[in-house]
């Protein structure tokens, strides 16, 4: 059955459908609720209050533009949703005017490749919690500044300054493990 044809029967309420679509991508989601959660327990929560805005919401599917990536959407906001609701997230802000940001060192250096993808995610998983949301927004789903201020209620130079303070502690983090890794 293909993806059409597997949304197609979900939207007829067909059970076997369902888990179908939950065995299909439940484990690419699992990965973006523990990112932004960190915590299994509340990754779990979330996932499975995102398949069921999935499946609540799947008749606004329109079958233009890829299902993943609706999927996501809902599994984003329900994390932002959850964090908000424990309010378990500080910014921490301190405004940075973006000329002093694009002029610090070391900042925009690309992270060094020879880390494997799981060692990063582990690294952006012990990052503050709003360092981390900016951090996963922009850099991994890829969301404007402007879009994360609107979702989280922050201005857009917040949003540059949280990233940029997550990119200057994952370096920071980097490096610690690098010298470790030496000894």
């Amino acid at each position: 059955m293909d993806e059409k044809q597997l949304i197609k029967q979900c939207l007829k309420k067909n059970a076997q459908a369902q888990k179908k679509m939950f065995d299909v991508y439940s484990p690419i989601m699992m990965g973006v609720c523990i990112r932004y959660l960190s915590r299994s327990d509340l990754a779990n929560d979330a996932l499975q209050q995102s398949f069921l805005t999935v499946f609540e919401k799947l008749d606004l599917f329109d079958f233009k533009g890829s299902f993943e990536g609706w999927v996501r959407r809902i599994v984003i906001n329900t994390c932002l949703d959850l964090l908000r609701k424990q309010k378990s997230f500080k910014y921490g802000y301190t405004e940075v005017p973006l000329d002093e940001m694009n002029n610090d060192p070391g900042v925009n250096s690309e992270i060094d490749r020879e880390h494997d993808a799981q060692f990063l995610l582990d690294l952006i998983s012990e990052l503050p919690a709003g360092y981390r949301l900016v951090f996963n927004m922009f850099a991994i789903e890829g969301y404007s500044h402007k879009e994360i201020s609107q979702k989280l209620g922050m201005t857009e130079s917040t949003s540059r300054s949280q990233f940029r303070k997550a990119k200057i502690k994952l370096k920071s983090m980097l490096e610690i493990a690098a010298k470790e890794s030496e000894t």
